[in-house]
């Protein structure tokens, strides 16, 4: 009876340890094959410190684009005659616009505005592809020295992740791109981290301007190269409204440039959408379609986005065998 009992414990002992040692072995297989998302202790508690830190340094980027943005722009106003893109009726001299020439007034209608206008742009361009454009109302106070309020139209979101993995970093390294600064002759009016493209890009895009200049227009760069970080960014600002952080992006290949008739007002709405007329679009794709671009449309070619163009993409490849200017 003892021997019994002692077999059928050996027994027991025998088929635990074989099933402890099977669910071993499977859950060793499941890890490495990822099929599991075991968490570390304190992955929670450290990402919601680094969203806080994220937090904090957006908040300290835009409260020092606020400041920056009021100096350039009292500098572009001094320049321009207190006008925002548009030249004063009296003429300039040594690049710097006349107010007052033989009894002629060129003094600004409503100073406020143009500075509310051109501070605006330039908030625009040093807030690119971490707020949405356009997202601020401001007001000005008259106390010396002068006052601007501004408040935001949509909430920042900081999510906290349940992974402590870079994963632009770690999975989209795409590879490197010559790039070449666009030249002086033609005004970018981006950041200058957007004001490179691809030299072939560069090449055509100056070919541009001279047709540009020969139907009595100019060129106007708005957005050029962007990293693969800087893609993410604006996917995550833009939702829809902009390409994916791939590497394939037209943005982050350096074959793509956003580009407007230079001097023609434009203000980037809630669909990023230029407010040049409908003439003036058609002139700027005659333009670029010359020089050998590509304009990203609908479908039907009519629509998309008449600032956006390429050369030596995939779209460029599809738009050039189908023989046309703009393609989806």
């Amino acid at each position: 009876m003892i021997r019994s009992k002692k077999g059928f414990a050996f027994i027991a002992l025998m088929v635990v340890a074989t099933i402890v040692l099977l669910l071993s072995v499977i859950t060793v297989v499941l890890m490495k094959e990822n099929k599991f998302n075991f968490k570390k202790i304190g992955d929670l508690q450290l990402n919601a410190i680094q969203s806080y830190q994220n937090a904090e340094k957006t908040l300290f980027i835009i409260d020092q684009a606020a400041k920056y943005s009021a100096y350039a722009t009292i500098h572009e106003l001094a320049e321009g005659g207190g006008r925002y893109r548009v030249q004063s009726g009296c003429g300039d001299y040594l690049g710097y616009s006349i107010l007052y020439d033989t009894g002629k007034k060129c003094y600004p209608e409503n100073i406020n505005e143009e500075f509310l206008l051109t501070y605006n742009k330039n908030l625009n361009q040093m807030l690119a592809g971490i707020i949405n454009p356009d997202s601020f109302v401001y007001t000005i106070y008259r106390t010396n020295p002068m006052q601007i309020a501004g408040a935001s139209r949509e909430m920042l979101e900081f999510p906290i992740s349940y992974t402590t993995e870079k994963v632009i970093e770690k999975k989209m390294i795409c590879p490197d791109v010559e790039l070449k600064t666009i030249p002086s002759d033609i005004v970018c009016s981006a950041t200058q981290s957007h004001c490179s493209l691809k030299p072939e890009v560069v090449a055509k895009l100056q070919e541009a301007q001279t047709i540009a200049k020969n139907k009595g227009f100019e060129l106007e760069v708005t957005s050029g190269y962007r990293t693969i970080v800087q893609q993410a960014a604006l996917k995550a600002a833009k939702g829809e409204l902009a390409a994916g952080a791939g590497c394939t992006a037209p943005h982050v290949t350096g074959g793509a440039v956003d580009v407007v008739l230079r001097g023609r007002p434009y203000m980037i709405g809630k669909g990023n959408v230029a407010n040049m007329n409908l003439g003036e679009r058609k002139i700027l794709e005659e333009i670029m379609c010359e020089a050998g671009f590509v304009r990203y449309g609908n479908k039907e070619g009519t629509k998309g986005e008449f600032w956006h163009y390429e050369y030596g993409t995939k779209r460029w490849e599809r738009g050039k065998a189908a023989g046309v200017c703009a393609i989806i």
